[in-house]
């Protein structure tokens, strides 16, 4: 399957890009494997994503990557409410299907 890397701009008025939580699981595996230097297969979906072995640096340019490719904005970190990769994709599929342009994971995404 090809992962769509087009960056939407999440300033504009339009909807953000609604992706399925295989496409964000998709996304979020192949972005940590590159970084890790790994086949993707070795990245565990249930596993919590501090554990990964990426650094906070990292972190924070990926969820910023991240932000751009749904073309929405995060209030806080969603990995401190949904820590693994399975937990965030399930999470921001629904979001992004309701059109929430601005994601507030602590709150459940509810403005």
């Amino acid at each position: 399957m090809q992962v769509n890397d087009s960056q939407p701009d999440a300033t504009s008025s339009e909807a953000p890009v609604v992706r399925s939580a295989g496409e964000i699981r998709e996304w979020l595996v192949s972005h940590i494997a590159a970084r890790l230097q790994v086949d993707p297969s070795q990245i565990a979906l249930d596993e919590p994503l501090i554990d990964v072995g990426l650094d906070s640096m990292e972190f924070v340019a990926m969820v910023g990557e991240l932000e751009q490719w749904l073309g929405c904005r995060f209030r806080d970190n969603p990995l401190i409410d949904y820590p693994t990769i399975d937990a965030l994709s399930e999470f921001l599929a629904g979001e992004v299907a309701e059109g929430r342009r601005v994601i507030s994971p602590g709150e459940g995404g509810k403005l």
